[in-house]
């Protein structure tokens, strides 16, 4: 299997977990920024020296929250574009990956490409030769080819 391949079906498989990851960030960002209010409620979140620097506690939270930001922000960046590529597709494209990789990717393959036959009136072969055009696209769209 070639890696542009490879790449795009991972993309469309881990779609809702990415998005599942995006809001787990954000928790855990809330739950830094509530623990670095406690500690500045409490008094250890003030700084220690006289030029104004946070607290070695605080600045443990700050670095963590500023990181768990950063992966926040790349996953939500990545989760867009994918969404943005999926919606420039045309409908019969978009149709197929999301049935074959995102919405149906729970049911047996030969399941999906049943329904899809049946759907479209086409033969298995066909079905096959167009998920692989869409996923060819799909990953052409994301820079990956």
């Amino acid at each position: 299997m070639e890696n542009w391949k490879a790449q795009a079906e991972g993309a469309l498989r881990n779609l809702a977990k990415d998005r599942q990851a995006i809001d787990g960030l954000r928790a855990q960002i809330l739950t830094l920024q509530a623990d670095m209010i406690h500690l500045t409620e409490l008094g250890y979140g003030q700084p220690d020296d006289p030029e104004g620097a946070p607290s070695p506690r605080m600045r443990v939270l700050m670095d963590k929250k500023r990181a768990l930001e950063a992966k926040e922000r790349a996953q939500t960046a990545h989760v867009k574009q994918v969404d943005s590529v999926l919606a420039a597709m045309g409908e019969r494209d978009r149709d197929i990956l999301k049935e074959c990789y995102v919405v149906g990717q729970w049911r047996s393959r030969t399941a999906i490409v049943l329904c899809l036959c049946q759907r479209w009136n086409i033969s298995r072969s066909e079905v096959y030769r167009q998920r692989d055009e869409a996923l060819w696209d799909f990953a052409y769209r994301m820079g990956w080819i």
